[in-house]
């Protein structure tokens, strides 16, 4: 890859283009890293199987993010305020520290040097105690603002009370205290929505209730981000 632009090459000549990046929805306009990194092994395996250029590049370019294709997968839109101007919301499944990681880094690459990520924390209950803490320090660490969000359908042997302690205990580590708790995780959306200002990033560890979520959102007037408005946000943080 060269200056944003998925590149091939031969023995001997030079690079050539294939496609840029911007143009790969799933690559996030580029935030997504591990979703580069998909791209360029997808892009190669199919070119060292024979498929025509063309055929590769129109398959890097169909494939998107959105709900359509890829539900509970850094699934973006863009939510308007009660109070004016609008919030970026990023829902994802986030069920480990990688997924967590992966979801603030997309969140800090929508948002503006004086912009805040509010993110809506929780987990399933058959996790181990150190990973529950490891999710609650991750948030604690890179989120600005937390709501912890339960997944009471998904406890699988463990109590609520558990869960929530050790999320906690995460977030108390690095000095993160006084965290709300709601029922629901689309509480837990409504809750953080509430505090977002124009610019913020809203963060959803969404599992429970993906559909309710959408719900949710289409109700107060979410759209879903395609390419081209997914484009101009991240280009206008970089500006």
């Amino acid at each position: 890859m060269i200056d944003g632009v998925i590149c091939t090459w031969e023995a001997g000549g030079d690079p050539q283009p294939l496609v840029a990046l911007a143009e790969v929805p799933m690559t996030l306009a580029g935030l997504s890293r591990f979703n580069v990194e998909n791209a360029l092994a997808a892009a190669s395996a199919a070119l060292a199987a024979g498929l025509p250029r063309d055929a590769v590049v129109a398959g890097l370019r169909d494939f998107s993010p959105g709900i359509e294709h890829n539900p509970g997968r850094m699934n973006i839109y863009s939510l308007p305020l009660g109070a004016g101007g609008s919030c970026s919301v990023v829902v994802d499944l986030a069920h480990n520290e990688a997924g967590l990681e992966a979801l603030l880094e997309i969140m800090d690459g929508l948002r503006g040097s004086a912009s805040r990520r509010l993110l809506g924390l929780g987990a399933v209950g058959d996790r181990q105690d150190d990973l529950l803490e490891k999710l609650g320090e991750i948030a604690g660490r890179d989120a600005d603002v937390v709501a912890i969000g339960h997944k009471s359908k998904y406890l699988r042997g463990r109590t609520l009370e558990s869960l929530e302690g050790h999320l906690r205990a995460g977030l108390e580590r690095v000095g993160m205290t006084d965290v709300p708790a709601y029922d629901t995780e689309v509480e837990s959306l409504a809750a953080l929505v509430a505090q977002a200002a124009d610019g913020d990033v809203v963060g959803l560890m969404c599992h429970a209730q993906f559909d309710q979520v959408g719900e949710w959102l289409a109700e107060h007037g979410a759209t879903g981000d395609d390419p081209e408005t997914l484009g101009r946000k991240v280009r206008a943080q970089s500006e």
